[in-house]
């Protein structure tokens, strides 16, 4: 594995550890939210990232994406429906996205288990494609 890489993963796993607060005082106050996100499979894979939104970036492969959708619902992960006409198999191939971090100074703690990724992604959009 590359070094950044590695560094990427610690650094999710040591602010899921830390926990909400924690991750919102290592960033700018400028920041409108950052989350630490992890998407794991029914295999025990794991695939981790992080969302700095205000301005965007992170490790996300499409911050800007993830962070307006996640604009549209101020922070409210639960509130997103990207897709909601998206066909999906009907595939059981759970997955188990979760997010922690904040969003507008609330802490944001977020887990939910969808039937399989394709289900994810017409709720959360780009949010979880990591």
């Amino acid at each position: 594995m590359k070094r950044k890489t590695v560094a990427a993963i610690a650094a999710v796993g040591a602010a899921l550890v830390a926990g909400p607060v924690a991750i919102a005082a290592q960033h700018d106050s400028e920041d409108r939210g950052v989350l630490a996100l992890t998407v794991t499979g029914r295999d025990g894979g794991t695939k981790v990232g992080t969302l700095h939104c205000g301005p965007d970036g992170g490790t996300h492969p499409s911050a800007s994406s993830a962070c307006d959708q996640l604009s549209q619902v101020n922070g409210e992960i639960s509130q997103l429906n990207t897709d909601p006409t998206m066909m999906c198999t009907l595939e059981y191939d759970p997955v188990t996205a979760t997010a922690r971090g904040t969003w507008d100074g609330k802490v944001v703690d977020f887990r939910e288990t969808f039937p399989n990724k394709c289900a994810m992604w017409s709720y959360t959009g780009t949010v979880f494609n990591l």
